[in-house]
């Protein structure tokens, strides 16, 4: 049996259901593996895949494919939705790089309690930069 899906696209696509089951676990497989490619393929294959479905398992990994998850929102017409979801995913980002700013300054403050010697003016330098970093997130 063949089913056709029109999600708001220009092109209406036969395809098989068992072919949208093997793209759609593809999309779940690239989530893992290689995010970064995922929007480019959502782009060239988003005709053959179910937007509510792919949206469903993207929203499983909102901050891992923030543009292909906005991508599909905005394509199903979802537009506030899909700013939303990269606002929340720059966030996620940035309290991310924050934690890691605090580990970094408690591990640098740890060694700036040793003797003097190149690991602490290292140390104090690294911890000014991290410093003026903070302050501008």
């Amino acid at each position: 049996q063949s089913q056709t899906f029109d999600d708001n696209s220009k092109q209406n696509a036969n395809i098989s259901l068992p072919a949208v089951s093997v793209l759609l676990h593809f999309v779940s497989l690239m989530i893992t593996y290689s995010p970064d490619q995922l929007l480019s393929f959502l782009r060239k294959y988003a005709h053959l895949l179910p937007s509510e479905e792919c949206i469903t398992i993207l929203n499983n990994f909102p901050h891992i494919a923030a543009d292909a998850f906005a991508f599909l929102l905005q394509r199903t017409g979802q537009r506030s939705q899909a700013l939303k979801a990269l606002f929340a995913s720059y966030e996620h980002t940035l309290r991310q790089a924050q934690k890691e700013m605090d580990l970094d300054l408690q591990s640098l403050a740890e060694i700036l309690v040793k003797p003097e010697g190149p690991a602490r003016e290292e140390a104090c330098a690294r911890m000014a930069c991290c410093e003026r970093l903070r302050h501008l997130a």
